[in-house]
């Protein structure tokens, strides 16, 4: 019966959660939490006119749930330097623009396409908003709401 080595590693695996129920260090009655689905979405990142260059358009990625009223982050496929203005149009449930300053910006050490459709996205930026109106500031509340009661669920694992 023990001959096959995955057998072994079962029944040592089974009897160490076991050996956890039976001390208390793990509570049987607890449920598992719940896993948040990340969805994803394409994002474009336009830099305006520095001296003597054009307007430039930078790919990127966001997370829809690293978008919060104050600011967000997101993959970028190129540097965005610290303090730079941006204008940000996500498409993706629905449109979003958005002004804002880069406060963060690095490059990912894990791999060079952690968050991939085709494109490579090796920078991690953070970007804070700057709101010229009340209006703009509800708009992007209204915004996050939307997306945190209709677009992000908690999915519930079925055991």
């Amino acid at each position: 019966m023990w001959d096959v080595p995955i057998y072994r590693i079962r029944a040592y695996v089974r009897n160490l959660k076991k050996s956890r129920q039976e001390s208390g260090l793990v509570n049987p009655s607890s449920s598992r939490p719940p896993i948040l689905h990340l969805k994803r979405s394409a994002a474009q990142i336009l830099i305006p006119e520095r001296m003597g260059a054009n307007r430039e358009l930078i790919h990127g990625s966001v997370i829809l749930n690293d978008i919060s009223p104050r600011g967000l982050f997101l993959f970028s496929s190129r540097n965005l330097r610290l303090g730079e203005r941006v204008t940000l149009v996500i498409h993706h449930p629905r449109t979003f623009y958005a002004h804002g300053k880069v406060v963060l910006c690095k490059r990912l050490s894990l791999r060079e396409n952690v968050v991939s459709t085709g494109n490579t996205f090796p920078f991690r930026a953070g970007i804070l908003f700057e709101f010229r109106s009340i209006d703009e500031r509800l708009s992007v509340k209204n915004y996050c709401d939307e997306l945190a009661f209709k677009w992000l669920k908690i999915a519930q694992i079925s055991n």
